[in-house]
């Protein structure tokens, strides 16, 4: 069997309501962090193949570090792995994986 891949455009939405960060050394300028986030995402078309679904559910997970510049103005740093599938709910289930670095500016907190 032999897979190609090309593009196709679809719209989507999606949302993830659960989820946590967590800051260890909460009172340091320098803080690992770690985060979850859980969810779904639907789409006009099935996504990734023909053959699997337009409801997918999500999760992402990360890593990294954030300093705080002051008491509200921070940098945050971080690698978050993130994986959608459909999770068995069409005829096949083929999983997505990705991973991206985040850099977040947060102020006024």
């Amino acid at each position: 069997m032999q897979t190609t891949c090309n593009r196709r455009w679809t719209y989507a939405q999606g949302l993830s309501p659960a989820g946590t960060r967590i800051n260890l050394l909460p009172h340091r300028r320098l803080q690992p962090t770690a985060s979850f986030l859980a969810g779904y995402f639907l789409s006009a078309k099935r996504i990734p193949i023909d053959s699997a679904g337009s409801f997918n559910f999500t999760f992402e997970f990360g890593a990294g570090l954030e300093y705080y510049q002051s008491h509200s103005r921070s940098i945050r740093l971080e690698y978050q792995i993130q994986h959608f599938s459909n999770a068995y709910t069409a005829a096949s289930n083929p999983g997505v994986d990705s991973g991206l670095f985040k850099v977040t500016y947060n102020f006024g907190r």
